[in-house]
């Protein structure tokens, strides 16, 4: 994603017509994905588990070696069981769906709304290039995304999305005094 808006705003600095090239640029990952997709080899716990012994072993023996054994994996007894939206508001899971809803809504509202305004926050701090900014701004979105990654596996769920609201809260009420003593200067 950060890559991806990096050489759309290469592209569209060096080419006339940009746009249908950064419009083309995302098939090449795709295709290089497909290419190596047609090779791949199917996971050996997903052939045991249908049966397919024979094809699981020769997959072992010739990625992970001779002596692995063979995964231990309950037969498929898959069915498809079809659910109701209403499912979600009954009265078992009615407050999980709540808390769900309201949790999401209030971390990604102000993602959104931050991101929109992404360009002028930089300007004020005297990066008025909407590209290198965004670029800088995917930067750091792709370290807070490898650092949560890493952090998610140290602290509980509730831990996790407790501390976002309080880290949030505690910087927007800094930002609050710090307008507030400007305001007063």
């Amino acid at each position: 994603y950060t890559l991806a808006f990096a050489i759309g705003a290469v592209l569209q600095a060096a080419l006339p017509d940009s746009w249908r090239w950064i419009l083309a640029s995302g098939a090449l990952p795709s295709a290089v994905v497909f290419l190596l997709r047609l090779r791949l080899p199917e996971s050996p716990p997903w052939l045991v588990q249908r049966g397919r012994l024979a094809d699981a072993r020769r997959i072992i023996d010739r990625y992970l070696g001779v002596n692995i054994r063979l995964p231990v994996v309950a037969p498929s007894t898959s069915q498809t069981t079809r659910s109701a939206w209403t499912e979600l508001f009954s009265r078992p899971i009615r407050s999980r769906t709540a808390v769900g809803a309201i949790f999401f809504t209030a971390q990604v509202i102000p993602y959104f709304a931050i991101n929109t305004f992404i360009p002028i926050v930089f300007a004020a701090l005297g990066i008025s290039d909407p590209y290198t900014s965004g670029v800088v701004s995917n930067v750091f979105l792709l370290l807070g995304s490898v650092f949560g990654l890493w952090l998610v596996d140290k602290v509980t769920r509730r831990q996790f999305l407790v501390g976002t609201f309080y880290i949030s809260a505690a910087i927007l009420l800094g930002d609050h005094r710090n307008r507030q003593a400007h305001q007063r200067a």
